[in-house]
């Protein structure tokens, strides 16, 4: 409360950053939480908007600082939690780690300082959010979001294309590589781009079965002027249809991969089990149909009419018009009236195909994928289709005979916000002849959600290529929409070993020390496998970091409370490992924290009186409490109510710490001080001697009676060295006359004083008669 609320539409394409529109909603209330003043990207001493996707110099590091102000009236702490993921293809989470605590006091500002990782000068595009959250889990301040792209060596391919659709053995085919330099610094006083140099370019070819027959490589220079490069390959086996993999490497890293099938797509991509002939192929029947039939009336009519194809013009005709062209002697080469009557009846067949309603399961389908990319979308019925993308593994993944793995997809549910039931997702993965079925349900009323989730499945005993078939049917308000496609998976004994991982430890991190069966922070270890790039950790089946190969630890801090399971796959390029045995870990649930009110009653006070402050816990911790109190003034004390005096004018504050058994204690200062202020002059002030008239060496009373009473202090003064300090003193006097007195209040708003007067009399002479 207290701040905006802002929706954020943003702009990309390509990898690109576009822009920006915002709309923002002012929320009333007052603060809890800290606010964030200012965030910048921090990259070689120059400071960026962090959306808007500035470059990183290959070697150079990136900062992100956030500005923190407290407008509350208790200290704020929490812990930055920081998510990275790869916005330039599939999203996937790339890293996940804790940054050192803020503390924000009351009423204060703080800067946080966050080194963003660089992942050894990858060149992508690298999105993220940090979110601040305190000891409980609680949002503690708003999350903020960043975009930049690492400037390292990089190139992107295009596409592919191919001379010749297909092969047979020995024989040679051209296989053209379009491909990019790196993009240029936008943000570099030059705008130069990264300096690449020479590289290799690699292509392999695939029969129909994904058989490697033939490959070939070439040098080029990415620094040069030249897009696109020819390979000549020659191949091995036969192929009707072929697919091709091109590959930019230096050094042996991939700076770009692209695959693509060079075959009519009619052989490959999504397929149905429709149980009959196929849409297309039923509207070509059709139209052949119709070509006949109509073929054969109009060579019906035209005997009937006894006139030639080509006939003079008839009577009535422009006489100035070019006379006919001679008859065309017979041919097997169509006319142009031939050709005409094809497309018309090719035109009427499709229509008829259409308006006849063959597959109209296939009309809903408007989305498909292939390994893991979606296609042929359509803008306008996109928000009705089930959109799916397959996260792990990727397409083409090695993976050894048996192993056990996860399918992990992520699922987007795009609806009106005012949805009312729910909708039933039902999953059908076929995996080398076996099927499996999952159901999937989408909560109520939800507008775009995106849920992942993970299938256990196991790889095929024998090694080769096998399609992993995808299909996803979603019921909602009765009508059935569906979305289908597949990956390949490609089975060998040249796969990675599993790691082995250990049983989980207590972890650096922001957590407590654990307890007697749960952990605060998840640490979790695994074994090193020969030839792993590195290593992805999973949650609960979902992945949740990838670390490099030298990085043989992960500690998870933003679990939730509760029971998890862990299990590591070891990865090299395509090539994954089997899943690592599984382990489970318990999360601590957060201790309650404490609250309380910090009151001083009376408030204000005035100098001399007596202020007693007041400490009231709250929260879900019930007790029993203790107090410990400091403040100004030496002010101390242990129990739930301490009492002080203040002499002097001023503002005065209390601090109490309040604990209690398995609770997170909390230490607060009064947010508003005790105020020690002059007090206000009483109406009226009259004082008296009593009694009025008395003799030397008897006793006078002197009173003062303010109006209206209060704790005042006294000053007298008078004759015969009169004084003190009390609303009633007394005074003997030794010689006779005329006394007077005069009171003052002290250390009030007005001065008030009063005087009085009383008369001692001698001592009378008495004579002996």
């Amino acid at each position: 409360s207290g701040n905006d609320l802002g929706i954020r539409i943003q702009t990309i394409f390509a990898g690109l950053y576009m822009g920006w529109r915002d709309a923002k909603i002012a929320i009333l209330g007052s603060p809890a939480i800290a606010s964030v003043t200012r965030a910048t990207l921090l990259i070689g001493g120059k400071e960026f908007i962090p959306e808007t996707g500035p470059a990183v110099p290959k070697g150079g590091t990136v900062e992100y600082r956030i500005n923190f102000s407290n407008p509350t009236d208790k200290t704020i702490s929490f812990t930055p939690h920081v998510k990275v993921y790869n916005r330039l293809s599939t999203g996937e989470l790339l890293r996940e780690f804790s940054d050192d605590t803020v503390i924000v006091k009351a009423k204060e500002t703080a800067e946080a300082v966050i080194n963003l990782p660089t992942f050894n000068d990858r060149p992508l595009v690298y999105a993220g959010e940090i979110t601040f959250l305190d000891r409980a889990g609680d949002v503690a301040a708003p999350a903020v979001t960043f975009r930049y792209l690492i400037l390292g060596d990089m190139a992107t391919i295009q596409s592919l294309a191919i001379d010749k659709a297909s092969l047979t053995k020995g024989e040679t085919a051209n296989v053209t590589v379009f491909y990019q330099p790196p993009p240029f610094d936008q943000f570099s006083p030059t705008s130069d781009r990264p300096q690449v140099g020479e590289v290799d370019l690699t292509v392999a070819l695939y029969d129909e079965n994904d058989t490697l027959i033939g490959t070939a490589s070439k040098r080029i220079n990415l620094d040069g002027d030249e897009t696109s490069a020819v390979l000549p390959l020659t191949v091995s086996a036969k192929a009707r249809t072929l697919s091709a993999t091109a590959v930019i490497s230096k050094n042996g890293t991939r700076l770009s991969t692209y695959s693509t099938e060079l075959t009519p797509p009619t052989a490959v991509g999504a397929t149905t089990a429709d149980g009959g002939l196929s849409a297309i192929s039923i509207v070509i029947a059709i139209a052949i149909v119709v070509l006949l039939l109509g073929v054969l009336v109009l060579e019906l009519i035209k005997k009937s009419r006894g006139s030639p194809p080509s006939s003079s013009p008839p009577s009535g005709e422009n006489p100035l018009a070019p006379p006919p062209l001679p008859p065309s002697p017979p041919s097997s080469v169509s006319t142009p009236s031939t050709v005409s009557n094809l497309v018309v009846a090719l035109l009427v067949g499709a229509a008829l195909a259409v308006s006849w309603g063959l597959a109209p399961e296939v009309a809903q389908a408007r989305c498909t994928f292939t390994g893991g990319t979606f296609t042929g979308c359509s803008s306008s019925t996109y928000d009705l289709e089930p959109d799916v993308f397959v996260n792990n593994p990727i397409d083409r993944s090695h993976l050894t005979p048996d192993a056990a793995f996860n399918l992990e997809v992520r699922q987007t549910y795009q609806y009106c916000s005012n949805a009312i039931g729910i909708g039933v997702t039902t999953w059908t993965i076929v995996l080398d002849g076996e099927t499996k079925t999952y159901i999937s349900e989408i909560p109520e009323g939800d507008n775009v959600i995106t849920q992942s989730y993970s299938f256990p499945l196991t790889a095929p005993s024998e090694p080769g290529t096998y399609r992993i078939d995808i299909k996803v049917d979603n019921y909602y308000f009765d009508v059935h929409h569906w979305t289908s496609g597949y990956i390949r998976i490609i089975v060998d004994e040249s796969s990675l070993d599993a790691p082995v991982l250990d049983e989980p430890t207590e972890g650096p991190g922001p957590g407590g020390e654990g307890g007697s069966d749960c952990l605060d922070d998840i640490k979790l270890d695994w074994s090193a496998v020969l030839g792993a790039e590195g290593y992805e950790i999973y949650r609960d089946g979902i992945i949740l970091a990838e670390v490099t190969a030298n990085q043989l630890s992960y500690t998870d801090s933003a679990a939730t409370a509760g029971t998890h399971s862990y299990y590591v796959v070891a990865v090299a390029g395509s090539s994954r490992s089997d899943n690592s045995n599984t382990v489970n870990a318990t999360k601590c649930a957060a201790e309650p924290e404490i609250d309380t009110t910090v009151v001083p009653a009376p408030n204000p006070s005035y100098p001399g009186g007596d202020v007693t402050w007041t400490a009231t816990p709250f929260g879900e911790c019930h007790g029993p409490f203790s107090y410990s109190w400091t403040g100004d003034d030496s002010l101390s004390g242990t129990g739930q109510t301490v009492t002080h005096t203040y002499e002097s004018l001023g503002s005065y504050d209390a601090t109490v710490t309040v604990s209690a058994p398995n609770c997170l204690p909390v230490t607060k200062q009064s947010p508003t001080p005790v105020n020690v202020i002059p007090r206000p002059a009483p109406d009226s002030l009259t004082c008296s001697g009593s009694p009025q008239v008395i003799r030397m060496g008897e006793t006078v009373t002197w009173t003062a009676v303010p109006n209206p009473a209060g704790n005042y202090t006294y000053e007298w003064s008078g004759d015969d060295n009169l004084s003190g300090d009390e609303q009633v003193i007394t005074k003997v006097y030794r010689t006779s006359g005329l006394k007077s007195a005069t009171v003052s209040l002290v250390g009030l708003s007005e001065s008030s004083e009063c005087s009085s007067a009383i008369r001692v009399q001698g001592n009378p002479n008495y004579q002996e008669i």
